[in-house]
């Protein structure tokens, strides 16, 4: 029998299948560019052999080896810097194709009792497939532009593949804060099923130091870390690959963006932790990205500068605005701010808590 594959291609099964339990067979597929696609994540083709053999009812063994066609994995939008493993969910009444989802990520327990849940009631088939690549895997996104090749080979069985292998950085590059670094290193595994795990690294001499960007993890969440030698903190790396210059000779709107970039790169908990790093540098209180009048990014910092005086400042691409707070006493509250366009406010304010 011979199938055309929605996405392209085909597939032709052939061999027999006994009529009685536990219905032995020997069936050959043969495919030939057949598309294979997840529009979030992937899109290949495949071209093969692979044999099903054994009895149906009581396992059996799929092998076989399939050529990959060129291969495109692209980084889903907003995927860098998503925190922590997804927690444990229980499903009732699941869908097929949320099923087939979580089987992919490996996300599904083998129950060998046979309890009803719909899992291990029946023996899997034993894998031995090689997957052949020598070039042509993209992976692409959030700046990244690289080109893969190798082999892997699927072992285990079919409710718990084992992937063995890894393709191999062949050329790429790293769009990073401006910056383009040649990739130096790169790995790409298979994880669970199918779920692609990426570790590459990029490195660009700048003054006195070698600096390196590390990108890691699964496709669907990878995260970013920075390195160097000489060892410098990591707010000094992102600024180098941001202004190419150290943080400390960085205005105040320059660092926190710094602060912004590695919140976006690596997480809340990155950013805030250089942006706590850069408010004690400054020597001031509070320290807080923002948005002007006209809605452009501005950095907001504040010190006490006497007792019950607290002066903020804030400092915008378009403006800079001036606030001062002085605790008259328990009551009464002055403020005034001013601005470079020459607007000035003064207030005084009364509050009283009951």
């Amino acid at each position: 029998a011979t199938g055309a594959v929605r996405g392209g291609g085909t597939i032709r099964a052939t061999g027999p299948v006994a009529l009685s339990e536990p219905f032995p067979a020997r069936l050959e597929l043969q495919m030939t560019d057949a598309r294979l696609r997840d529009p979030t994540l992937f899109d290949t083709t495949l071209s093969g052999t692979v044999t099903l053999s054994g009895p149906l009812l009581n396992g059996g063994r799929i092998d076989g080896e399939v050529d990959l066609g060129p291969t495109v994995i692209r980084f889903p939008t907003g995927s860098l810097g998503v925190r922590g493993p997804i927690p444990v969910i229980g499903h009732v009444n699941e869908p097929a194709d949320v099923r087939r989802t979580r089987a992919a990520a490996g996300l599904l327990r083998i129950d060998p009792r046979g309890d009803g849940s719909g899992i291990g009631r029946r023996p899997p088939f034993d894998l031995d497939i090689l997957l052949n690549a020598p070039r042509g895997v993209f992976v692409r996104g959030l700046g990244l532009d690289s080109e893969f090749g190798g082999q892997v080979r699927l072992t285990g069985h079919t409710l718990a593949v084992k992937p063995r292998g890894q393709l191999g950085l062949i050329n790429g590059r790293f769009d990073l804060l401006g910056r383009q670094l040649t990739l130096t290193q790169g790995a790409l595994r298979l994880e669970g099923s199918f779920l692609p795990v990426v570790r590459m690294s990029a490195h660009i001499r700048d003054g006195d130091a070698d600096l390196m960007a590390v990108l890691e993890g699964p496709v669907m969440a990878p995260r970013i870390r920075f390195s160097s030698v000489p060892e410098l903190p990591e707010n000094q790396i992102i600024a180098r690959l941001l202004y190419r210059e150290g943080a400390e000779r960085l205005t105040l709107l320059q660092a926190t963006r710094i602060g912004t970039t590695a919140m976006q790169l690596g997480g809340p908990a990155a950013g805030s932790g250089i942006i706590a790093r850069l408010r004690d540098g400054f020597g001031v209180d509070y320290l807080d990205l923002a948005k002007d009048v006209e809605g452009g990014a501005a950095v907001r910092a504040g010190k006490y500068v006497a007792d019950g005086a607290y002066a903020e400042f804030t400092v915008g691409e378009r403006a800079t605005d001036l606030s001062v707070r002085l605790n008259l006493n328990e009551d009464l509250t002055l403020k005034g701010s001013v601005d470079t366009s020459g607007e000035s406010r003064l207030g005084v304010f009364f509050g009283r808590d009951y």
